[in-house]
């Protein structure tokens, strides 16, 4: 018989990787069980198959699922794969399950991937072990502890913040600093503010969330060809790091930039996030900011953006429709 699963793609060069390939329990046919299986592996499952071309069919714009599959997948690319005939015998789980357990190439790949998050993670314990700037030291925790009326009762991070998203991400968003009752207190950066609700729904719409909120470090957001960062790690008073600040920080960006291998765009939200940038990748003239400008580098596409700041959101500066034009922008350009 035939049956429809569904996997979501990205682009990487011009090589095609899938990146999930997934029988989703709770939304296909019970005959199927939950497994994702490497792209790599699909990939040279179906070259050593001689028949790629006739694996994928692009066509396909239904996928029979229902709940959160449908509207997971509502967003996504979809594929229909031959399960039997076509295809000279059946691919079922014993078939896959023999075959990906001899690919050495799916090994490989799985342990370049965990060698990479260990990376993100040294580099995560650097930055929240960070006391360079006295004055942020003393205003992070000086917030942590006074608190707002509205979070009394919880309990306030009080450190720096380290990036967050997905380690394979062509798109790298840099924001300005961590909020004092937003990223301060939850402990993730641009969450549990209102710059945060701008943020995450502008990416969700752009297919880079998995929600368009972000609440607290728990709340279950994920995303995809994405990771957000922050030119300076602590939070400022007023909002406003110095360029010392700014400084004392570069190396974890630059860190950062040699982990993030694969992106190929850049949005920066707000000039001083561009300064950052542009003095790490040592681009001079400094470009001038404008929201919406693409400046072109040697490795990037820098997009610049106002930052979805309250001050720049309630008086209009900042619209809905301009935000979220910066992050289809930065989709096409990362294809």
């Amino acid at each position: 018989p035939f049956a429809e699963v569904a996997f979501e793609q990205t682009f990487v060069d011009d090589d095609l990787f899938i990146e999930n390939f997934c029988d989703w329990g709770g939304g296909l046919s019970r005959t199927f069980e939950r497994r994702c299986i490497d792209s790599r592996d699909l990939l040279e499952f179906a070259q050593s198959r001689g028949n790629f071309d006739r694996l994928v069919a692009p066509n396909i714009t239904e996928v029979q699922a229902g709940g959160s599959a449908r509207q997971y997948f509502a967003r996504a690319r979809r594929f229909a794969v031959a399960h039997h005939d076509d295809y000279g015998r059946p691919w079922g789980r014993s078939f896959l399950r023999r075959h990906f357990k001899s690919s050495n190439y799916r090994h490989s790949a799985y342990s370049r991937d965990v060698a990479n998050q260990s990376e993100f993670d040294k580099l995560a314990n650097q930055i929240t072990d960070c006391h360079k700037c006295t004055r942020l030291v003393k205003w992070r925790e000086k917030v942590s502890i006074e608190k707002r009326a509205s979070y009394a009762n919880e309990t306030y991070w009080g450190k720096p913040i380290a990036g967050f998203g997905d380690i394979r991400a062509k798109i790298l968003v840099m924001g300005l600093a961590p909020g004092a009752h937003g990223a301060n207190r939850t402990g993730r950066i641009f969450t549990g503010d209102r710059s945060g609700d701008w943020l995450f729904r502008a990416m969700h719409k752009a297919g880079l969330a998995s929600q368009p909120e972000s609440i607290a470090r728990n709340d279950g957001l994920k995303l995809a060809n994405a990771w957000v960062s922050t030119a300076v790690r602590c939070a400022p008073p007023d909002n406003k790091p110095t360029p010392n600040e700014r400084k004392k920080c570069a190396n974890f960006l630059t860190r950062e930039l040699e982990l993030l291998s694969r992106v190929k765009v850049i949005i920066c939200l707000g000039s001083f996030s561009l300064t950052a940038i542009c003095d790490e990748l040592r681009i001079r003239p400094r470009p001038k900011f404008g929201h919406g400008v693409v400046i072109n580098h040697e490795r990037y596409k820098i997009v610049c953006s106002y930052h979805p700041s309250q001050q720049n959101t309630f008086t209009g500066k900042l619209t809905e429709k301009m935000f979220d034009g910066v992050f289809k922008t930065a989709v096409k350009l990362a294809r």
